[in-house]
């Protein structure tokens, strides 16, 4: 966050490995040493580019209805199924991918998150053609990928659980683009009276826009020191991983990790009103 607000300050655009900008957290949370080893610097520095194997044709909203299916065999798992909708897979070096390991549970707990590397034999990827003659979306076509097993992420069956931390860590990049620096540009306005309406009506939009910005940089921050202090995001997030001695492994329903101290910025609440550019759907 204070890179992100020094480049803002300085009037520049920040470099961003967009989709493994939420990769890489849940990799460091999940993967084994090896693998956050062989992953962590070449994705900091630009090097691996990533995409996010997650929507299918039948499964949008409802992700944890996905088909794709992940089958255990010598060495790994051999995944089968397709994927849409995906941003960038035609110059992904790797994938965060979702599958199906068990379907006789219920659809949630069924879910296991794999590695895929996109150069697999069986990995296939048709761009969709937008509008405007452009194919930054994908379909991309499973067929007897072979994933070796430690590009398996956790346990199998923990795939919608460690879903949800690369969701919440998504929604918290996106929305670093609207919380830094995003109301300079109507400061620029008003100072040279480039505007339309009257100034009371500019200095009100500049006001809202203000206070929208803070309010969502106060979340965000809340969020980065909850992993800083090594507080699980997701469904549980308010409660942290580590308790005190005699304190119980699970919050009481309706209990608060901090009773009778909870810090007032875990009580703001805000939603952001639209997403960066330098994001897209995925």
């Amino acid at each position: 966050m204070v890179i992100s607000q020094e480049y803002a300050r300085r009037g520049l655009t920040q470099p961003s490995s967009v989709i493994g900008e939420w990769a890489m957290p849940t990799i460091l949370a999940y993967g084994s040493d090896e693998v956050k080893e062989q992953f962590a610097l070449p994705t900091l520095r630009g090097e691996l580019i990533w995409c996010q194997l997650f929507s299918e044709p039948g499964a949008g909203s409802d992700l944890a209805g996905l088909a794709t299916r992940a089958v255990k065999v010598e060495g790994g798992w051999e995944l089968q199924g397709q994927k849409v909708w995906t941003s960038g897979a035609h110059e992904a070096d790797w994938g965060i991918c979702l599958a199906r390991t068990d379907k006789e549970v219920p659809k949630h707990k069924g879910l296991s998150y794999f590695l895929v590397d996109m150069r697999s034999t069986g990995v296939e990827v048709r761009p969709l053609k937008q509008s405007t003659g452009d194919a930054e979306f994908n379909e991309v076509f499973l067929d007897s990928v072979f994933v070796p097993d430690a590009y398996l992420l956790g346990e199998p069956g923990q795939g919608w659980r460690i879903t949800a931390t690369t969701l919440q860590n998504e929604r918290t990049q996106i929305s670093a683009g609207v919380s830094v620096g995003t109301e300079e540009a109507l400061r620029s306005m008003i100072s040279q009276g480039s505007y339309t309406g009257s100034e009371s009506e500019a200095f009100a939009s500049l006001g809202h826009i203000a206070a929208l910005s803070s309010a969502i940089g106060a979340l965000n921050l809340r969020e980065t020191l909850r992993q800083v202090n090594g507080m699980t995001l997701g469904p549980d997030r308010h409660w942290p991983r580590w308790r005190m001695p005699g304190s119980p492994a699970k919050p009481p329903p309706g209990s608060s990790p901090w009773p009778g101290r909870e810090p007032s910025s875990l009580r703001l609440r805000a939603t952001p009103s639209r997403a960066s550019s330098r994001y897209r759907r995925s």
